[in-house]
C-alpha cells in the first residue's frame, strides 16, 4: 500500500502523483497483519483471519492556481489517506451457497480552505474513489 499512488488532478498526469497514505488503527505506524484463509476438510468450514469489513477514504482538496494562473481555481487533491477498520476472524459454513457481509465504505472530502467536510463530491473526487476502490478490491484478492 505504500507504493499505490493517485492523481492530484482526477487524470493522469506525470508530475501530479501523491501516495496514499494507509492509517491502520490498531498499530498506527505499522502495516496490517495479513489476511488469511484456512479450508478445514474435517468441518467443511471456511475461516478467515485478519479480514477489513470497514475501510474510510479521506481526501484534502484545496483550489490552486494551475499553469501559471491561467486556471486560477482547480480543485487539487493535497492529501489521500485510507483508514482500515477493525479486523475480524469469520468462519463459514462451506455447505452454503450464498454468504452476506455487512462492509462498510465512507467517504470523506475535506476542503483545506474550510474548516468542515465538503458537502458534494467532485466528478473528480468520485474517479478518485472509484479507482482506489477498484484498487483496493484487487489487492484483496
Amino acid at each position: 500500500m505504500n507504493q499505490v499512488f493517485v492523481s492530484q488532478l482526477g487524470r493522469p498526469q506525470p508530475d501530479r502523483w501523491i501516495p496514499i497514505q494507509l492509517h491502520f488503527e490498531e498499530r498506527a505506524h505499522d502495516m496490517p497483519p495479513p489476511v488469511q484463509g484456512f479450508y478445514d476438510e474435517v468441518q467443511q468450514s471456511l475461516s478467515c483471519r485478519n479480514m477489513f469489513l470497514s475501510v474510510s477514504y479521506e481526501f484534502h482538496v484545496a483550489d490552486l492556481a494551475l499553469f501559471a494562473g491561467r486556471v486560477p481555481h482547480q480543485r487539487v487533491l493535497q492529501h489521500a489517506r485510507v483508514v482500515l477498520g477493525q479486523r475480524h476472524d469469520l468462519e463459514f459454513d462451506g455447505s452454503e451457497q450464498l454468504v452476506e457481509l455487512p462492509l462498510g465504505v465512507s467517504a470523506m472530502f475535506y476542503n483545506l480552505e474550510k474548516s468542515r467536510p465538503n458537502q458534494g463530491p467532485t466528478v473528480l473526487a468520485h474517479r478518485i474513489i472509484m479507482a482506489t476502490m477498484m484498487l483496493l478490491l484487487w489487492l484483496s484478492l
